[in-house]
C-alpha cells in the first residue's frame, strides 16, 4: 500500500494544493470538529504534509502527527510528524485526549486493527473525530486524484479500498467501548461524513 503514497500524491492532495479553495473549507470544518483547547493532546493520522496539524497545533499544548507517507513526511522538518502507520501506533496507552483522521480510514484495509489502536492510545472520555467520503461508487471520491498522480483511473479503487458509510463505522466501534456522539453529511465542500466517537471505557484486562 505504502507505494501508492509518494511526494506526488501527497503535494496533489495538500489542503494547500490543488483544490485549495475546496480544501481550505474542508479544513475549516475539520478544526471545528476537533474543537482543540490549549490542555488538550491531540493525535492526527494521515497528516500528509502537516498543513491541519500545524493550525491544530494554534489552538492546543500537545500535537502529534502521523503518515504512511514516507516519502512527504521526509521532506518535512518537523519532529512532531512521524512516518507510521495508523494499525500499528507507537504511543504509550491513554496518551491522547483526541484522535483525528481526515478522509484517511477510506485507505486502510484493516480498519478493525485502525480503531482498536485509536481506542487503546485515546484516555477514557477522549474523542475520535473523522470523515469519510460519501461515494456510490467506491473510489469515485479518488477520480481527479488517480489521473492527476497515476494517470490511470482504475488506481481510484486501489486508494480508497472501502466504501464507507456511518453504519459501517458503527459497527465497527461496536466492538470498543466507544459511543457515537455525531454523526452527520455534510454537503459543502463534500459530500462526505462527519462522525465523532467517544472513548467510554477500558477493554477488559487492559
Amino acid at each position: 500500500m505504502t507505494a501508492l503514497y509518494q511526494q506526488k500524491y501527497g503535494s496533489f492532495v495538500s489542503l494547500g494544493g490543488i483544490a485549495r479553495f475546496k480544501n481550505q473549507l474542508f479544513f475549516r470544518a475539520c478544526v471545528q470538529a476537533v474543537a482543540p483547547s490549549r490542555s488538550d493532546r491531540i493525535l492526527e493520522i494521515g497528516c500528509n504534509d502537516g498543513v491541519l496539524l500545524r493550525h491544530l497545533a494554534d489552538h492546543a499544548g500537545d500535537v502529534r502527527g502521523i503518515d504512511v507517507n514516507e516519502d512527504m513526511v521526509a521532506t518535512l522538518d518537523d519532529e512532531r510528524i512521524q512516518a507510521m502507520s495508523a494499525t500499528d501506533l507507537r504511543f504509550a496507552d491513554e496518551r491522547f485526549d483526541k484522535v483525528c483522521a481526515f478522509e484517511v480510514l477510506e485507505h486502510i484495509e484493516d480498519l478493525s486493527s485502525v480503531f482498536r489502536e485509536v481506542h487503546r492510545v485515546l484516555r477514557v472520555g477522549g474523542a475520535f473525530v473523522l470523515s469519510f467520503p460519501f461515494e456510490i461508487i467506491r473510489g469515485q471520491a479518488a477520480w481527479l486524484d488517480s489521473l492527476a498522480v497515476y494517470g490511470d483511473l482504475r488506481h481510484s479503487r486501489m486508494l480508497h479500498v472501502h466504501r464507507l458509510m456511518p453504519a459501517k463505522i458503527r459497527r465497527i466501534a461496536a466492538r470498543l467501548p466507544f459511543a457515537v456522539a455525531e454523526s452527520r453529511l455534510r454537503m459543502v465542500p463534500g459530500p462526505f461524513f462527519f462522525m465523532r466517537l467517544e472513548k467510554t471505557g477500558s477493554l477488559p484486562g487492559s
